[in-house]
């Protein structure tokens, strides 16, 4: 009897400790789509910038007139879920800040780059669809 009292015990501990570990913060672990449209002729590297002005993660490479699709961790996005992306032009010397836009849950990003023959990223504009 002792014996059925400590394995019921020793189970019981485990599935709280396996319920526990579980619990997270919801959305810790998510990604935000982010889809790079290159409107340019010269190709581009995407890097998200994290809150202490760092660069952050190097998200890819997008060649001119293509586009792809990245995720950036919602763990790696600015204070209050803002997303802030540097994109710098391969060949040139240029690169752009985007301002911060809000991320919220289910929604996705969208960067639209646009590049001269000199590599001026300043028409280049990053927004939220939902």
């Amino acid at each position: 009897r002792r014996w059925l009292l400590v394995a019921m015990s020793s189970v019981a501990a485990i599935t709280i400790v396996a319920g526990c570990s579980r619990l997270r913060h919801p959305g810790t672990d998510s990604r935000v789509p982010l889809t790079v449209e290159n409107r340019g002729y010269l190709d581009v590297n995407v890097f998200n910038i994290r809150s202490d002005g760092t660069r952050g993660s190097r998200l890819g490479t997008v060649s001119g007139f293509s586009t792809a699709r990245f995720s950036v961790r919602r763990n790696d996005l600015q204070f209050g879920q803002r997303m802030v992306l540097r994109v710098h032009a391969i060949g040139a010397n240029a690169d752009w800040i985007s301002p911060g836009i809000s991320i919220s849950e289910g929604s996705t990003a969208r960067l639209d780059v646009f590049t001269d023959a000199g590599g001026n990223l300043s028409r280049s504009q990053l927004y939220s669809e939902n």
